[in-house]
């Protein structure tokens, strides 16, 4: 099993880690990330740069204050205090951190094989049962043809 990554940080005199992200951490940065294209290769400050007036609510997002649980944790708050508590070398180390702990690129390489996957799957699932109820459509049934029936609604004047 892989060592768990946990980075640590003194801000404002007090003690703050940042892990692997969490599913609750994933949602709330979304929003924020919305719109934002990263390279590969982005480094800190082009992070920082793209993320403009939301990186204090994203850095809020990533770290965990000591002995306090992220579900407990007030982000509009926290990201207010570290607007003006937190240096920017701190700012820039916390963001290379993230990407440290959170390979995004092999994620989304994980997200988008297990999409193909899936895509693959429902295709020939698909393929098959529309070919299937196509067959049963087209086939001579038992019932009677309406095609040469004249419609009672039809006005034939």
């Amino acid at each position: 099993m892989p060592e768990k990554k946990i980075y640590s940080y003194e801000i404002g005199g007090k003690k703050y880690t940042q892990e692997k992200l969490v599913l609750g951490q994933i949602e709330q940065l979304l929003p924020i990330a919305e719109g934002i294209t990263l390279h590969e290769g982005s480094e800190a400050l082009e992070v920082v740069r793209l993320l403009g007036d939301k990186i204090s609510t994203a850095i809020a997002i990533v770290l965990r204050e000591d002995n306090q649980h992220l579900k407990d944790k007030n982000v509009e708050q926290l990201a207010e205090a570290l607007k003006f508590e937190m240096e920017m070398d701190t700012a820039f180390k916390v963001v290379e951190d993230f990407f440290l702990c959170n390979p995004i690129a092999s994620l989304l390489d994980k997200l988008a094989d297990m999409m193909d996957r899936v895509t693959e799957s429902l295709v020939m699932d698909g393929s098959e049962n529309s070919s299937q109820s196509l067959q049963e459509e087209i086939s001579p049934s038992e019932t009677e043809s309406s095609g040469d029936t004249l419609s009672k609604s039809a006005n034939h004047t």
